[in-house]
């Protein structure tokens, strides 16, 4: 359940990026913008499973990257490896923070 509602987040705010108002507000800052998102993927996909934290890791990174092969097809947008490091940048400093702060959540 909890994956669930991960996913639907997730797309709704893949959705809502999209929008040409939306996309005004964060492009001068969109390398925070993917870091950001991608930090929070990260522990939001910690909080749904019990995964560990490289399927973690490489779960957020292959949708980061899928994020940027669907650039190829939308019109105005455009796929960047500069991006994706962001995204691996935002992955990163979530594990390490996770790490650094040594407990999981409890289980519900």
């Amino acid at each position: 359940m909890r994956l669930a509602l991960v996913g639907l987040a997730i797309w709704m705010g893949y959705e809502a990026a999209q929008w040409p108002s939306m996309r005004a507000f964060y492009s001068a800052e969109d390398k925070w913008a993917h870091g950001a998102a991608f930090f929070a993927v990260w522990f939001a996909l910690r909080w749904a499973t019990a995964w560990r934290p490289v399927t973690l890791a490489l779960a957020s990174a292959a949708l980061g990257g899928a994020v940027e092969v669907h650039q190829m097809f939308l019109p105005g947008f455009s796929p960047s490896w500069a991006d994706w490091c962001a995204d691996l940048l935002g992955i990163s400093l979530a594990w390490a923070l996770a790490a650094a702060c040594g407990r999981r959540p409890a289980p519900v």
